[in-house]
């Protein structure tokens, strides 16, 4: 899933026309997730595990987290799952 600001930054296009079309990717404008419930952080969701990865004004990375609660696996899990629906499959998505 790739929440993206439209229109899209030149970085945003290339990786868009770079894309696998075989990948199972969604492209999702932030323009249609203000109502969901998302984490703050982009994160990475395994089993019963969810690694954050944060990153700095100055896009570098400053920090990994991990969490094994089931409370934030559960939470980041279904605003996958809501952002999932809502978004474009690569290959479809036309910005």
């Amino acid at each position: 899933m790739r929440v993206v600001s439209e229109p899209l930054s030149d970085y945003q296009r290339m990786a868009v026309e770079l894309a696998d079309p075989t990948e199972r990717l969604r492209w999702l404008p932030r323009r249609l997730v203000s109502a969901l419930p998302l984490p703050g952080n982009d994160c990475l969701i395994r089993d019963d595990l969810v690694v954050f990865n944060l990153i700095g004004g100055d896009n570098q990375q400053t920090d990994i987290q991990f969490s094994t609660d089931a409370d934030v696996v559960r939470f980041c899990n279904e605003a996958f799952e809501q952002a999932w629906s809502l978004g474009a499959p690569q290959g479809e998505y036309k910005p």
